[in-house]
């Protein structure tokens, strides 16, 4: 992989092929293949505050809930369980709790590769949030509900993923951050 220099007039990235003097591709300045070429490579690939918080959240979440799940259902003694304000037996509580223990599962994956800065984070961090986000919709608690109540936070729910897209496939920053690690040159 080549390094990429920037340029110093218009901030603009440009590969450095390695035969004479290389110049800015947008602006035409003349560039110098200076030894801290590899310091703009290290730049781009420097992870953005967001994924640094949404790795600590997953891990966390994952850690937490996992933890939590374990507990509850292996310390002896602790056979009642309340689901929806009404004794239920244990797997009645686990048939309740698998959405959440599989979000949990979910996490760790994503977590993992966001730690070990892997370009498969994005995809799988959209259908993450996604995906109960707009299941909720489908359970009996929303299908029955007035439309009055369901179409302003299903509004809400398409904003906030749709904001989690553009944050991940548009901001300028973890574009050039996601090029960088699949080795790809940045358009930015």
């Amino acid at each position: 992989m080549n390094p990429v220099l920037v340029c110093p007039n218009c901030r603009t990235p440009t590969e450095y092929q390695g035969s004479g003097q290389p110049a800015c591709s947008a602006c035409g300045t003349k560039l110098s293949a200076r030894a801290d070429a590899a310091g703009n490579q290290a730049a781009e690939r420097q992870r953005p505050l967001l994924l640094l918080v949404l790795m600590v959240f997953l891990a966390s979440l994952a850690t937490i809930g996992l933890i939590i799940t374990f507990m509850t259902v292996t310390v002896p003694g602790n056979e009642d369980y309340i689901v929806d304000n009404r004794l239920a037996t244990q797997s009645d509580f686990l048939v309740k709790m698998l959405p959440f223990i599989l979000l949990y599962v979910a996490a760790v994956p994503i977590a993992y590769g966001l730690w070990k800065e892997r370009p498969w984070t994005r995809p799988l961090l959209v259908a993450f949030f996604a995906i109960p986000e707009f299941g909720k919709y489908l359970t009996p608690r929303w299908s029955d509900a007035p439309a009055h109540a369901f179409i302003p936070r299903f509004i809400l729910s398409a904003i906030l993923i749709g904001l989690l897209s553009w944050y991940l496939y548009k901001k300028r920053n973890v574009v050039r951050y996601y090029n960088a690690l699949s080795g790809l040159k940045s358009d930015s």
